[in-house]
């Protein structure tokens, strides 16, 4: 009988299957509720942050394509200006430009680009709002303004350019 005793008692658990899961080494339901609400938040805020940064990363490229685009115009308008032997505006968005050798180069507007003898000197996603050349004793008043197509940023400089050759 102690055989049989011995062996019935190497076959017991010493716990019961159940007792494992009432151990405490889970998580309750309001800690699980706690740590989702956390993560959540957490979750808005990097994609509030992320959306925010992109946007203004978009402003950024934007401002950065308007000022470009600026700059070539000024280089453009300025080194034929600065090689011109005779100025000649025979309107306020036209400015034509004769050359030490005769040759001519002529800068206007044309549907919201800025043309060189007819080519367009601005990008295709760039729109000018307005042209003026101001002819003056000695230089050129250009004054223009770009905005970029789709967006609501816009561009405005104002800048004036002197000859190097006598009119």
């Amino acid at each position: 009988m102690n055989y049989v005793k011995q062996k019935q008692e190497n076959t017991k658990h010493p716990l019961p299957l159940y007792a494992s899961c009432k151990s405490g080494a889970g998580f309750t339901l309001i800690e699980t509720m706690v740590a989702i609400a956390i993560g959540t938040f957490i979750a808005f805020m990097l994609v509030g942050t992320t959306t925010a940064g992109l946007k203004q990363m978009r402003y950024s490229h934007n401002s950065q394509r308007l000022h470009a685009n600026a700059v070539f115009i000024i280089d453009a308008f300025t080194y034929w200006t600065k090689q011109a032997r005779i100025l000649d505006s025979p309107d306020v968005q036209t400015l034509t430009i004769e050359l030490s050798d005769g040759a001519t180069k002529t800068l206007t507007s044309d549907i919201n680009a800025i043309t060189l003898n007819g080519s367009a000197i601005t990008t295709d996603d760039i729109a000018i709002n307005s042209l003026t050349f101001t002819k003056l004793e000695r230089s050129v008043q250009i004054d223009f303004e770009l905005h970029r197509n789709g967006y609501d940023e816009t561009f405005h400089v104002t800048t004036t350019v002197a000859l190097r050759n006598d009119l």
